[in-house]
């Protein structure tokens, strides 16, 4: 019972506000001041007022032999100046865009489009009451080249240093290999290679996949512009070898006989280096050096190591010697 009587209480209170003669004024003000605001509007979009659009570029009639250097843009910004009623028109519209005639703005090697021209379209877009007060950018110089493509090779340039224990692999696998380059014939005549922009890593314990970019040449177009570069790092393994030891600069009548004729090599190669052996090796002693040494030693040298091989040293630095004469 306390409830229905709250309700009553309640719907009183509401019908006594709504039948007072303030909200009855309220209510008759609402539509004076929505018909005011849209007086005012009208009136405001009559004044002058500037805007921002995208417009696209198009360009037709491009014959299949054409290939641009640069990209054409995907658009322009445009500042414009016209009526506020003009402009919320074009805002409800779809985007504009610009068509541009191959054949007639292209000649040898360059599509030009003008400040001129470009404001001309534009103001054939928008119409000529219209006051283009910038674009960016302000002019389109589109080089293109009717040649062929030429395959190049990729050459990498890269700085990696591995990790302790660890050695990166001498061969980089590259994806793809090569590239085509798009420019005059004189241009791509010249080209030998193509190079990566640098790469450089520190400390690589692991097998690194690096897509990289490829450095821009002036007048050039490089499809595809970037290359993807597997850089192998390998752990290294201690490896000992038994290394003849070579005689030079022996003189003609004169044999040098060494002992012990067989040297130890000490080194580090990489896991999967298993076609390095004592063959990849050569150690040599050096006959002039009988004279220069009193006693019955003379040094030896690795004068050849393999290039996947790290820190070779011999394990003995000198052998005893005899000279005979035949």
């Amino acid at each position: 019972m306390e409830d229905k009587g709250d309700n009553t209480e309640k719907k009183g209170l509401w019908g006594r506000i709504v039948s007072s003669k303030r909200f009855h004024d309220f209510w008759l003000f609402i539509p004076f001041l929505v018909v005011a605001a849209v007086f005012w509007f009208i009136i405001a979009l009559d004044d002058e007022m500037m805007n921002e659009y995208e417009v696209g570029i198009e360009i037709e009639h491009v014959p299949d032999s054409v290939t641009f250097i640069t990209d054409p843009p995907a658009a322009i910004r445009v500042n414009v100046r016209d009526k506020g009623t003009m402009l919320v028109r074009r805002f409800f519209m779809s985007r504009p865009v610009v068509r541009i005639d191959f054949r007639t703005y292209a000649s040898n090697g360059m599509l030009r489009i003008s400040r001129t021209s470009l404001q001309q379209f534009l103001h054939n877009l928008f119409g000529n009451s219209v006051t283009v007060l910038a674009t960016d950018p302000d002019s389109v110089c589109l080089p293109y080249t009717t040649s062929p493509a030429r395959e190049v090779p990729i050459r990498v340039v890269a700085d990696v240093s591995p990790a302790i224990g660890k050695v990166v692999g001498p061969k980089f696998m590259i994806s793809p290999a090569t590239v085509k380059v798009y420019s005059r014939s004189s241009v791509i005549d010249t080209l030998q290679c193509v190079y990566t922009v640098p790469i450089v890593r520190r400390d690589v314990e692991d097998p690194l996949k690096v897509e990289v970019n490829l450095r821009s040449i002036p007048g050039c177009r490089i499809e595809p512009p970037t290359v993807t570069v597997n850089i192998p790092v390998e752990p290294l393994e201690n490896r000992k070898a038994m290394v003849d030891v070579k005689i030079e600069n022996l003189p003609r009548g004169r044999s040098l006989m060494v002992y012990p004729r067989k040297v130890e090599v000490a080194y580090l190669a990489p896991i999967s280096a298993r076609d390095v052996d004592a063959r990849n090796f050569v150690v040599v002693a050096d006959y002039n050096d009988v004279a220069r040494y009193v006693s019955n030693y003379i040094p030896v040298r690795l004068q050849t190591i393999p290039d996947n091989v790290v820190s070779a040293n011999l394990l003995t630095d000198s052998v005893e010697y005899s000279v005979l004469t035949r």
